[in-house]
């Protein structure tokens, strides 16, 4: 079997941390440092532990690693351990038509300022949202 890599060499390869801002192994951190002025300044990193965010934030200070003084792991909303398989992306394709129809519907009630049409749409699309995450959950759609 011949591999598109195999076929064309020079070609960038796709970088996923590029594209989605973090790999799965890696988690977000809030680090908190010290420069002096009255209280603590934090900046989120993504890094894949405590200690990586620290120097991260830590490389960019003069002062270094001495001035950071607490790293705290933001919980995940949402982890996946496996990739997908086909069946989610079918089922989660004729969600996404849903919610396409229903946007539609609210963005049709804003303008003409119907209230109760508004609502029924945000409550749907709340609805069917938190239905995808749970389907991202689930163990089935999962390989």
């Amino acid at each position: 079997m011949i591999k598109l890599k195999d076929l064309y060499p020079n070609q960038v390869s796709f970088n996923k941390k590029k594209y989605f801002g973090e790999t799965i192994e890696e988690a977000k951190y809030t680090v908190y440092f010290d420069v002096g002025s009255p209280g603590l300044m934090s900046k989120k990193v993504s890094a894949k532990n405590e200690k990586e965010a620290a120097k991260k934030v830590a490389s960019g200070l003069s002062g270094g690693l001495k001035l950071i003084k607490k790293v705290e792991k933001e919980s995940p909303s949402l982890q996946v351990k496996e990739d997908l398989n086909v069946n989610f992306y079918s089922q989660i394709r004729g969600q996404a038509k849903y919610l396409l129809d229903s946007a539609k519907n609210l963005q049709r009630a804003i303008k003409n300022q119907n209230d109760m049409t508004t609502i029924e749409e945000i409550e749907y699309i709340n609805t069917k949202s938190k239905l995808m995450l749970e389907m991202v959950k689930d163990k089935k759609y999962q390989q």
